[in-house]
């Protein structure tokens, strides 16, 4: 149970807790009065805390030490999921704004072979797709609302709820897209750099890694096969189906930042370039040097 927790992250944590909330509030219809739901959502966070209290701990005294404002005391002693929301947030609109007045995104200074994934891929695909269903959605939104709701004060607050949202979500790909454009994985002497717009960066020692292979099966299907459990997998894609398996070896120290949260690296990462095989071909010498 301790390992679970320990692995699970905060990402899956919130996404559990707003499932329990949700649907514990059916399931414990008879038991509404005790706020079950509530109860098992907030036990698990304070699970979670308690199990990273050491991190937390840590980055509290780096704080003190370095006498920074109470702010970055108080965002040092939340859980890492509510600052990491508001970087991430800010990132978003940023370069949501450096978008439209069409600024360049900067561009990370590394050295090395750099290997691309939005070329080949169904990046493009996808962005068309949101935009095309955005367009759609709004007016037979606006039909259903007006179809099931009878009150118009709850009308008008279905409508400006979904307004929003679609506001949001076509203001975040665009400065995603924005973002992923300027960014590549990049091999270097000692390290894979990889880099995924706002979403995820890693500078992966080639010591750190067992293994790279090309996967042969779809990522489901290989976590079945190998009974890899979820908490022990990530992908760094776009959009598409990872085609290669980076295997990191045992309790390795190295760290990735993911959704602007510092995390430890699992043991498996999958991963989709435009060239996976050129890709292979640059870092497995490496590995026989580091190994």
């Amino acid at each position: 149970m301790k390992t679970m927790i320990k692995k699970l992250r905060w990402t899956y944590v919130t996404i559990f807790s707003i499932l329990m909330i949700l649907f514990g509030q059916i399931l414990f219809r008879r038991w509404n009065h005790l706020h079950l739901n509530w109860l098992l959502a907030c036990s698990l966070i304070f699970l979670k805390y308690a199990e990273d209290w050491p991190t937390t701990r840590t980055r509290l005294s780096h704080q003190n030490r370095q006498r920074t404002s109470i702010l970055k005391t108080i965002g040092a002693l939340l859980p890492p999921i509510i600052p990491a929301f508001f970087k991430l947030q800010i990132d978003i609109f940023s370069g949501f704004f450096a978008f439209l007045r069409r600024q360049k995104s900067p561009v990370d200074s590394l050295h090395g072979s750099a290997f691309s994934y939005l070329l080949n891929g169904q990046y493009n695909t996808f962005i068309t797709i949101i935009f095309l269903s955005t367009i759609v959605d709004i007016p037979f939104a606006a039909f259903m609302v007006n179809v099931f709701e009878k009150d118009p004060d709850t009308r008008i607050i279905i409508h400006c709820t979904i307004l929003l949202l679609t506001i949001y979500t076509l203001i975040a790909v665009l400065s995603d897209r924005w973002r992923l454009r300027a960014c590549q994985h990049v091999v270097g002497d000692q390290y894979l750099h990889l880099r995924l717009g706002f979403r995820f960066s890693a500078d992966i020692p080639f010591e750190q890694i067992e293994k790279i292979t090309m996967l042969n099966d779809s990522k489901r299907i290989w976590c079945a096969k190998n009974k890899i459990s979820f908490l022990d997998e990530f992908t760094v894609s776009p959009i598409d189906q990872p085609q290669i398996l980076i295997e990191m070896k045992p309790h390795s120290p190295v760290k990735m930042e993911s959704l602007k949260m510092l995390q430890d690296v699992p043991r498996f990462l999958f991963l989709y370039v435009d060239k996976p095989q050129a890709l292979i071909g640059v870092i497995e010498p490496r590995l026989t040097k580091s190994n």
